[in-house]
């Protein structure tokens, strides 16, 4: 990149930023960093990463030399939210300094312990463990396939404990990873 791409970006940003601020609902702030704390766009917290210029200070007051070292000091855009948006999210924190008014202050997200056929598994389930729906403890899952055949829909689970195949109506719990 060269010095005229980054101003371009900043100001690209800048834009984006400035123009989601401006809408007639409230908007709340959730940085890139850490949890989903929610700010009040005012919030001195959330200061440094709506002034993009503020976010790219490390790379602006750099020396002559662009280096890949540079570009990792930049905050991320924010992620701004209207209030709909916000209550929407599985789990959330306020923040305590500016204190927004959201219908929760913190929101904890719960997995749904009901029963799921195999065939409704997918690529965000991975890592997650599974069980009968009885309780018996099949392992953490590390890949789901299902085959569409003539015969009709096949599935195959495999966990940390064992590969299971079936006509995918089979039922699994799926349930966070222990730690």
């Amino acid at each position: 990149m060269s010095w005229d791409d980054i101003r371009a970006q900043i100001a690209r940003e800048q834009l984006e930023v400035d123009e989601k601020l401006r809408s007639k609902e409230p908007v709340f702030v959730i940085t890139a960093s850490g949890s989903r704390r929610v700010h009040l766009a005012e919030c001195f917290h959330v200061r440094h990463v709506l002034d993009r210029k503020q976010a790219w200070a490390h790379v602006l007051n750099g020396d002559g030399e662009l280096t890949l070292n540079h570009l990792s000091l930049v905050y991320a855009q924010p992620h701004i939210l209207s209030r709909t948006e916000v209550e929407q999210l599985n789990s959330y924190v306020a923040c305590q300094a500016c204190s927004p008014t959201l219908d929760h202050q913190q929101k904890v997200w719960r997995f749904n312990p009901k029963p799921m056929l195999a065939v409704n598994l997918g690529p965000k389930h991975i890592g997650r463990n599974v069980t009968t729906p009885e309780g018996k403890v099949l392992g953490r899952l590390i890949s789901h396939q299902r085959i569409v055949a003539a015969g009709g829909i096949r599935s195959i689970t495999t966990t940390t404990a064992g590969s299971f195949e079936g006509d995918g109506n089979e039922k699994y719990v799926v349930a966070p990873a222990e730690a």
